[in-house]
Parts: structure tokens; sequence; C-alpha cells
């Protein structure tokens, strides 16, 4: 089976603030069905970085909106955001892969700290690829 290509999201160095801000521009997903995620970090005095996607109907739309996952605990079914966060306060080279169902047409993907130290993380490059 051959191997799907990487898209470059992002390709240089984007440092990490306490607020989400997009990781490169919105992702044309072509109603895939499942996205995956190649993310290199430097996490230098921050801790607890965190990335997250956000689903848009329509191409550079100011509209975007939270794509949730389902949990079920003890019977009580709830929703919430899709939130991905690196516990590890090391370097990292990250591999995250979620469905989309071929529901989502443009993805946008963000990332914040909650802590930003002295220098703070850098995301050094993020490739993605679709199914």
């Amino acid at each position: 089976m051959p191997s799907l290509p990487l898209i470059t999201l992002l390709s240089s160095p984007q440092t990490v603030t306490v607020s989400w801000v997009d990781i490169g521009s919105e992702i044309n997903s072509g109603m895939s069905s499942d996205i995956g995620f190649w993310v290199k970090m430097t996490i230098n005095n921050s801790a607890n970085v965190e990335f997250r996607y956000l689903a848009k109907h329509t191409a550079d739309h100011a509209d975007e909106y939270e794509i949730m996952v389902e949990t079920i605990t003890a019977g009580v079914e709830s929703e919430d955001p899709i939130i991905h966060e690196v516990n590890r306060d090391i370097d990292q080279k990250i591999f995250y892969h979620f469905p989309i169902s071929g529901e989502i047409p443009f993805i946008q993907m963000q990332v914040k700290a909650l802590t930003v130290g002295d220098t703070g993380a850098t995301i050094d490059e993020v490739k993605y690829n679709i199914i």
C-alpha cells in the first residue's frame, strides 16, 4: 500500500502563547474520513501545551466551531471539545489522529500553553495527512 502524502501546514517555528492562535492556514479536508497531524515542538520554559481543532463550513469564513467528542461515564453522556494536551514538558515529536467522518469541509488547528516561561515553547513543524 502506498504511503499517504504529508502536507506541510507549518514549516517555520511559531511561538506558543497563553491564548489560542492558529497554526498555519485552514485545511481543506475534502470531506475526508480521518486526519492525522505530525507535530515537532520545542518546549523551552513552557508547560502543558494544548492543541485544538476547529471545524469550518466555508473556506476563509470567520465562524469556527469546536469539534466535540462524546464520552459516556456511569451512564451519563457528555460532549467535550477535542483538546490534546502535552503533559510531558520536554521537546516532542507527536502524532495526533482523529476521525472527521466526511462531515467537516475545513479544519483550523490552534495551539496555546497553560504556562509560558521566560522562553516560550515553539511549534517547529506541523505536517498532516488526510484519508
